[in-house]
């Protein structure tokens, strides 16, 4: 038994324990990661069987302007490959590899539908609306990670950008319709409107569904496994002096008395705590 004081804890060795861990160590905290498996990582883990890498979750990384910024930031190199995402419509298969890619998703659906010509422009210019607006959003590097005291880059890109945000997150906003609902009104026919719903869980709001056309263009992939990037992180932590304990369950918090227990009876005295873990543990 033990009964430690930190000025940090973070519970939850996933990538945003981790994210938190690094940059809390950068700006000179002293911080302890807690993490009760065996590898940190969550659910961007890899392994390696027999000469082949497999991803424990995420197959991919949506950059959104923040995961390539991030790692500059924090000075961390990374290989990062291109990610190209395919959609099958029954033995056709597009590769989206770019902006164009939509035509030829709209021509496919021409081709299986030439009786809904309308209806699918309709449904093809929404997408490309909610492209344009996904692009405003992610297609940029978040201003987090930039010099707001740089005159030039504050009054010539992100207070025009800024306004473009706000435009694009409000019409975000109102297209929060269900994308099967959505559909229905744009086409009379079920068949069509089932073959586009189909790339999606249902009932997500019709503009996060259409906004994947968009991010099919935005993921990457780390050279080695989904992994590489949380181990980057990590070894990034532990190279700016922050601690990182594996196999530590969290059993107990007392938020009053500023303290939490492990599954070995440690206690563990913070001023401040961070949770990244499982919410439903917490």
């Amino acid at each position: 038994m033990s009964k430690l004081h930190h000025q940090i804890l973070i519970v939850g060795a996933g990538l945003a324990g981790l994210t938190s861990a690094a940059y809390l160590t950068k700006a000179g905290y002293k911080v302890l990661l807690l993490e009760k498996n065996k590898n940190y990582g969550g659910l961007l883990n890899s392994f390696e069987r027999h000469g082949f890498v497999f991803d424990v979750g995420a197959r991919s990384i949506e950059n959104a302007g923040i995961i390539k910024p991030m790692l500059k930031d924090l000075d961390i190199e990374l290989e990062l490959l291109e990610s190209p995402v395919s959609i099958g419509i029954e033995s056709e298969i597009i590769d989206f590899t770019s902006k164009k890619s939509i035509e030829r998703y709209k021509a496919l659906l021409e081709d299986l539908f030439p009786q809904n010509l309308a209806d699918i422009q309709k449904i093809i210019t929404v997408i490309k609306k909610v492209m344009k607006d996904m692009h405003v959003i992610y297609g940029s590097d978040n201003p987090v990670f930039k010099d707001l005291h740089d005159k030039k880059y504050l009054f010539k890109e992100l207070l025009p950008w800024f306004g473009k945000f706000l435009l694009s997150v409000s019409r975000m906003n109102r297209m929060d319709e269900a994308i099967e609902s959505y559909l229905n009104k744009k086409t009379l026919n079920q068949s069509l409107a089932d073959m586009v719903d189909q790339h999606f869980f249902k009932y997500t709001p019709m503009f996060f569904a259409l906004g994947y056309f968009y991010v099919y263009l935005d993921y990457i992939y780390p050279k080695g496994g989904t992994g590489k990037l949380t181990e980057g992180i990590a070894n990034k932590l532990i190279e700016m002096g922050g601690k990182i304990q594996n196999e530590t369950m969290i059993n107990e918090i007392n938020a009053s008395e500023k303290f939490i227990k492990d599954n070995n009876d440690n206690t563990y005295y913070y001023d401040k705590i961070i949770w990244c873990a499982d919410l439903k543990s917490l």
